[in-house]
């Protein structure tokens, strides 16, 4: 199984040149836990912290990668793009990395940032349905005419060639079934939010898979963001998650993220229903059932969290090699 490590927020007072050289210590920190893939995240104006921008972030970094891993997106919000502009900025990753980007792509969740970049909250889902649509025609195509709902062009000449033959891989983030049915049509994988229970996850797996057998297509990928936490038992790998992760929560509630018990995507903040907890052994278990039951071959972690220490944070890394061992032998 494949680990891959989320570079997501800083606070917003580190300097800029700080925030940029703690990305790439810790890609080179987690190359050296034996982790492939490195995934960037996407906003506008969030809060009290930092994301930078996807796009050239990844360009950036794409140089310090090992040849091989890996580097992608969870998620870039696409309805904010003209579905070429993406395209092309997209299939100039691919070109800069050699064929290692990964576009995961998502609807969005925060309004105030949609209505801030000019889009109608209530027709992101029908928006990034047309996107999908468009993204391998865009890169597969010579010529390329489409008149739909929010997009119309004529007779457009792609102009940049992805490395990747037919395009990049194109995973999208999902947590109701609807939008896990619409990654298993327009999509080569599907991404799971952290905080859904692993009993949904089984369910929801199952539907992603049924949906492309239905629409003729390929096995599919399922990648899932799960908190990684290696210790000597599961309750001291809970009492050092929640030690870390607690300001990242305050930000979540800040954001008007609906956490609460019976929401509509299931989703808890209890992290023995989400996370991979304890030893190497314990976390290796976990994932054989997600592998085996589920069908994943990818969990994407999160190591440095706001207020940790570079010096907690080089710690976390080399704790995490022990479950990136584990998980890869399964």
């Amino acid at each position: 199984m494949q680990v891959g490590v989320l570079l997501v927020d800083t606070p917003r007072d580190m300097p800029a040149r700080e925030q940029l050289d703690l990305a790439q210590r810790q890609l080179e920190w987690g190359q050296e836990a034996g982790v492939t893939l490195f995934m960037l995240a996407q906003h506008w104006g969030y809060g009290p912290v930092t994301i930078l921008q996807p796009v050239p972030f990844a360009a950036r970094l794409a140089g310090d990668l090992a040849p091989q891993s890996r580097i992608g997106t969870s998620v870039m919000v696409a309805p904010v793009y003209h579905p070429i502009a993406l395209a092309e900025e997209v299939a100039t990753l691919d070109v800069l990395t050699g064929g290692r980007f990964i576009l995961g792509a998502g609807i969005g969740y925060i309004p105030e940032e949609l209505r801030a970049l000019g889009i109608d909250p209530r027709e992101r889902a029908a928006r990034f349905e047309e996107i999908l649509q468009l993204l391998p025609r865009i890169w597969r195509e010579a010529v390329v005419t489409h008149d739909g709902r929010f997009y119309g062009f004529e007779n457009f000449e792609p102009h940049i060639v992805p490395a990747t033959p037919g395009g990049p891989t194109v995973w999208v983030g999902a947590k109701l079934e609807a939008a896990v049915q619409r990654a298993a049509r327009l999509a080569d994988g599907w991404v799971g939010p952290s905080k859904i229970p692993f009993d949904r996850i089984e369910r929801l797996a199952d539907l992603f898979h049924r949906t492309r057998k239905e629409h003729g297509r390929p096995p599919g990928t399922i990648a899932l963001l799960r908190q990684i936490c290696v210790a000597d038992s599961v309750e001291a790998a809970l009492e050092r998650h929640y030690d870390v992760s607690g300001q990242r929560l305050e930000v979540y509630q800040s954001r008007k993220l609906d956490l609460k018990p019976g929401n509509a995507a299931g989703e808890t903040l209890d992290a023995r229903q989400t996370a991979l907890l304890g030893t190497p052994a314990q976390i290796a278990q976990r994932g054989r059932w997600l592998k085996e039951r589920c069908g994943v071959s990818t969990l994407i972690t999160r190591v440095a969290w706001l207020g940790m220490s570079r010096e907690r944070i080089r710690e976390e890394y080399r704790r995490l090699a022990d479950g990136v061992a584990a998980l890869g032998a399964i």
